[in-house]
């Protein structure tokens, strides 16, 4: 059987320069790229991209590279003709975006953008709602995008702009308003944000039904077989389907790597591992390539027998926690019926009657007042609360006297420094865990 989670998926990092200004240098700019190369690729080998738009309105793009000197000199080649007048935010984005969904097609690949930006953009809104709406499509596969604002200025007309997209990725907005803390805010990025994944559950909120023409476009039918072609299931790895009541010999095979399924068993595996909302849509467990079944018949499928277990794995909880309450019930009588016995007092304990005695108060001629006389001893009922009263008396009395002298001080509170970078909370230090700048 194939695990897809033993495989690990590969890191692709694109860097987005739209760079207008000059408000850090190339120098600076260069080393700090090359120091985030070597970082990441001592966490994990990974590989990188650049895109940065020219005078022209065209872009240079470069991606799927290891080698830092390529990324380098490709910067280099397009520093003094890169774009000056004004900032391509949104053409750039589109421009990666359609290389990530592109690559998403036939690789499993996490891709990390990280934009460097220096000038808000002027572009009509129609642009923005245009990214908008394909940053809530790319929320099924693992495209990340951080934006790092570079500039003296305290706030920017597209502030909100710029963490709506960085929040619906999954990403964060760093502000960098001196130049010399531009390489720590960047080597914070080189932890990978496979944790930071959006569950299949939030996704169904967030996709829309009429989206699903989208990801079906991405994705492609099995083929039938052909002659020569093995005729055993990667997935049972049996030649005729377990899971059908015929035996059902129907098979396909994937485009990319030809690897074989049982119409039936490739429908489980979806299910189980589809693409956001819509379970007809899997990607392959050997090559990663994005497949598509008959939507109508996983439904049948998921219905019959899904929906079913889903049922039993409900009922089986409520059944055991009612028997739970009735047992529980049960010794609550019990126990309440003993208390009584053991607290109601004996009826033999009171003896005697009771008789009225007039007394003067204050001699012959005083006032006459009435009195009630016991006759025999009389043993007061005891209450149901003397013995909890008892009990107290007694934890009191034997409870130790603490000398006030041995009491310590409360301790103060530790103050909480916010990092005014990333808005991160540091406890312990002067440096943030989290983007690395100094407080």
């Amino acid at each position: 059987m194939v695990n897809k989670n033993q495989r690990l998926t590969s890191e692709e990092i694109i860097f987005y320069l739209d760079l207008v200004s000059d408000f850090i240098k190339f120098r600076s700019l260069a080393k700090a790229i090359k120091n985030y190369i070597e970082e990441k690729n001592q966490i994990a080998p990974s590989s990188f991209g650049v895109v940065i738009f020219q005078d022209n309105d065209n872009p240079i793009t470069l991606y799927g590279k290891e080698d830092s000197d390529l990324i380098l000199d490709t910067l280099k080649e397009a520093w003094e003709t890169r774009e000056r007048d004004q900032s391509y935010f949104e053409n750039g984005l589109f421009e990666i975006l359609s290389y990530c969904l592109r690559e998403s097609r036939t690789s499993d690949k996490t891709f990390r953008v990280i934009v460097l930006s220096d000038t808000p953009s002027t572009l009509p809104d129609d642009y923005h709602n245009a990214l908008y709406d394909i940053l809530l499509k790319i929320k099924p596969f693992s495209i990340y995008i951080d934006i790092i604002r570079l500039g003296d200025q305290k706030f920017y007309p597209d502030d909100v702009k710029l963490k709506v997209i960085t929040n619906e990725t999954n990403g964060g907005t760093f502000y960098c308003r001196d130049h010399k803390r531009f390489s720590s805010i960047l080597i914070s990025l080189t932890q990978t944000k496979d944790k930071y994944a959006t569950p299949i559950q939030d996704l169904k909120a967030d996709i829309m039904e009429e989206d699903k023409t989208f990801y079906e476009k991405l994705a492609a039918h099995l083929l039938s077989l052909t002659k020569g072609d093995e005729k055993i299931c990667i997935l049972c790895e049996k030649e005729a389907c377990p899971h059908e009541k015929e035996h059902s010999v129907e098979l396909g095979k994937c485009y990319n790597c030809s690897s074989v399924f049982h119409r039936c068993c490739a429908a489980e595996y979806s299910i189980e591992n589809s693409i956001g909302p819509f379970r007809h849509i899997f990607r392959c467990p050997i090559c990663d390539t994005l497949l598509l079944l008959e939507e109508e018949y996983i439904k049948e499928l998921y219905i019959e027998r899904f929906k079913e277990k889903e049922k039993v794995e409900e009922v089986k909880p409520v059944q055991e926690i009612s028997q739970e309450k009735e047992v529980s019930k049960e010794i609550k009588s019990e126990e309440t019926e003993k208390i009584m016995k053991e607290k109601k007092p004996p009826e033999d304990e009171v003896d005697g009657g009771e008789e009225f005695k007039k007394v003067r108060v204050g001699g012959f001629f005083g006032k006459e007042v009435m009195f009630r006389k016991q006759q025999g001893k009389k043993k007061p009922k005891d209450s149901l609360l003397e013995p909890v009263l008892k009990q107290k008396t007694e934890k009191v009395e034997n409870r130790e006297k603490v000398s006030i002298t041995s009491l310590k001080p409360p301790k103060k509170k530790k103050s909480i420094k916010l990092c005014p970078i990333c808005g991160a909370m540091v406890k312990f230090g002067n440096v943030c865990p989290t983007c690395g700048s100094e407080l």
